[in-house]
């Protein structure tokens, strides 16, 4: 609706779209968080279905944000990094992250309830040139650092 809007009227923009976004203070009803929560208290994390998601640090997407709006970028920006991750493979770097030589966080996938997941979802980035993600095993254990 705003890019329509301001192409009506010709003004400019800046529209920022991100994909999931995880990191301190999210919620714990957002898979990230949640997972987190069980490695702590339980020691293992209960995956339901195994899915393809692109995740952002919240940090990333602030230093983009930043960025746009120090250089005066306009338009639509997508916040990706155009790389999905399986949300098993999240949940194994969430337990590498709390587990220490001698306890051993596990990960346990189990079959889905949700008749209509989308099995992919990631997006086509439009980012600054040589920008760098955090990479995401750190991302998340920064993250992990700031629940426990």
């Amino acid at each position: 609706a705003v890019v329509g809007f301001a192409e009506k009227f010709n003004f400019d923009y800046l529209v920022s779209r991100s994909f999931n976004n995880f990191g301190p203070y999210q919620s714990l009803n957002f898979a990230i968080p949640t997972f987190i929560k069980q490695a702590i208290k339980n020691n293992k994390i209960r995956v339901r279905g195994n899915t393809e998601r692109e995740f952002v640090y919240v940090k990333d997407h602030m230093r983009l944000l930043k960025i746009f709006l120090d250089t005066g970028a306009k338009g639509f920006r997508q916040v990706c990094q155009g790389k999905p991750y399986w949300i098993a493979e999240i949940a194994e770097m969430i337990a590498n992250a709390v587990s220490d030589p001698t306890n051993r966080c596990t990960v346990d996938i189990v079959e889905s309830d949700r008749k209509y997941d989308i099995q992919r979802l990631w997006g086509v980035p439009t980012l600054p040139e040589g920008f760098k993600f955090t990479p995401m095993s750190q991302a998340l254990a920064e993250t992990v650092a700031y629940y426990r």
